[in-house]
């Protein structure tokens, strides 16, 4: 059974445009906030995203929003956005860093760049999330009969609508990392930014081919 001890922390995407992020990026660190607080037996942090250009200054908010650290990827190539390039940078972030979990909004943005990365790094990716929680004491049906999940291993439990939104499912990626899901905006509610947080602010430059 796979066990992924070098994978931890949650992280989230922070989209943004023309140096802007977009407000699910927000709503999703304020829901990552809430599941990492949720289990502090795992020791983990909230990892906010940012690719663009001219983005650093715009760290600062999304501590404010709840990430106790930012990942800033601050190119020219990345003033708009590129399937090639977006692609790219954040592959080479995750092998880095080695999330947990990758959350991206299900925007037209997200649902062009998650796939893609999840295909490159052999990822399961959970599409039009409507909810997401942290599992505990989990045990699956398989094959070979119960298998039971490690909490520490964080098991991230997707759900989304399934048959036209007639029933809704949930989906667990157990056997790869980073969990990645693309979750729907306006379906976590966003915090209050703390203007009087404090975070930590990396600076990844990619290797461009």
């Amino acid at each position: 059974m796979a066990t992924f001890p070098d994978y931890k922390d949650i992280y989230v995407f922070v989209e943004q445009k023309n140096s802007q992020p977009a407000e699910v990026g927000y709503e999703l660190i304020s829901k990552a906030r809430e599941l990492v607080d949720g289990s502090p037996e795992l020791g983990y942090k909230v990892v906010g995203v940012l690719l663009g250009e001219n983005v650093k200054e715009k760290a600062k908010d999304v501590i404010a929003h709840g990430a106790d650290k930012v990942i800033v990827i601050d190119d020219p190539k990345l003033k708009d956005y590129s399937t090639q390039f977006y692609t790219d940078a954040l592959t080479q972030l995750i092998e880095e860093f080695k999330p947990s979990s990758l959350l991206t909004g299900a925007t037209v943005l997200g649902r062009d760049l998650a796939p893609r990365v999840a295909a490159r790094i052999n990822a399961g990716l959970t599409a039009d999330a409507t909810a997401i929680e942290i599992g505990k004491d989990v045990k699956l049906n398989s094959r070979n009969g119960v298998r039971e999940i490690p909490n520490e291993d964080a098991l991230l439990l997707v759900t989304r609508p399934t048959f036209g939104g007639n029933l809704f499912g949930t989906i667990v990626c157990p056997d790869t990392r980073p969990q990645m899901a693309t979750i729907r905006p306006k379906v976590f509610d966003l915090a209050k930014p703390d203007p009087n947080r404090t975070g930590e602010v990396v600076e990844f430059a990619p290797k461009w081919t």
